[in-house]
């Protein structure tokens, strides 16, 4: 699953994530564009961590409630969550 970096889940997201959810697949969260953060939104680090942070854990709430916990947390930790940048 890949989320924009600033724009987050948006509606096509959730709907990707029912799908997902109901066929059992496995999931890895891919954050793209991450470097807009920096170049666009002119973010902090301490900023784009907790931007980045709660763009991952919004991603867990949602998936956990879609799923009534079926699915293991997101995290960099477990390496289901991956981190891209295009241009930079």
């Amino acid at each position: 699953l890949v989320v924009d970096a600033v724009e987050g889940i948006m509606l096509h997201t959730e709907m990707l994530l029912r799908q997902i959810i109901s066929e059992g697949l496995p999931l890895v969260l891919v954050i793209n564009k991450v470097d807009r953060l920096v170049l666009e939104l002119k973010l902090p680090p301490d900023d784009m961590y907790h931007k980045l942070r709660h763009l991952i854990d919004s991603v867990n709430a949602f998936v956990s409630h879609q799923s009534n916990g079926r699915y293991p947390q997101l995290s960099p930790d477990r390496g289901n969550v991956i981190f891209a940048s295009s241009l930079h």
